[in-house]
């Protein structure tokens, strides 16, 4: 008389196929986790490139304007030494206006990026 079998045990295939599912899904978090974190970390110092930039431009344009033919470079203080800046006046042909572009400049995984501004001023 024969017996009848019965699957009353998990098979070892099955074991070793859900902890490669696992591992899967494991990996694939981690590596979104890490490309957010990098997002953040770009996305913050951008904010923080413009708000420098913000306050180089109205230096330059308000509070000592710059006269055409300026150039001026410089680095910012803690907490802020990855950055630096560059601004230059510029005098717009035959006409009593003068243009100020500032650039802020920063190294970011292995890339060097930058924001710029441009403000036309009458002198």
């Amino acid at each position: 008389m024969a017996r009848p079998t019965s699957r009353a045990g998990i098979a070892l295939i099955e074991v070793l196929v859900s902890m490669v599912l696992i591992g899967v899904g494991v990996v694939t978090i981690v590596r979104a986790l890490d490309t957010c974190v990098r997002s953040v970390n770009r996305t913050q110092d951008a904010a923080e490139a413009a708000m420098l930039l913000g306050e180089i431009l109205l230096d330059a344009t308000q509070v000592q304007p710059l006269k055409p033919g300026t150039e001026l470079s410089g680095r910012f203080e803690s907490p802020y030494e990855k950055f630096s800046w560059d601004a230059k006046c510029e005098s717009m042909d035959e006409s009593p206006f003068s243009r100020v572009t500032v650039t802020v400049r920063w190294k970011a995984s292995k890339k060097e990026r930058q924001v710029s501004a441009k403000r036309i001023l009458l002198t």
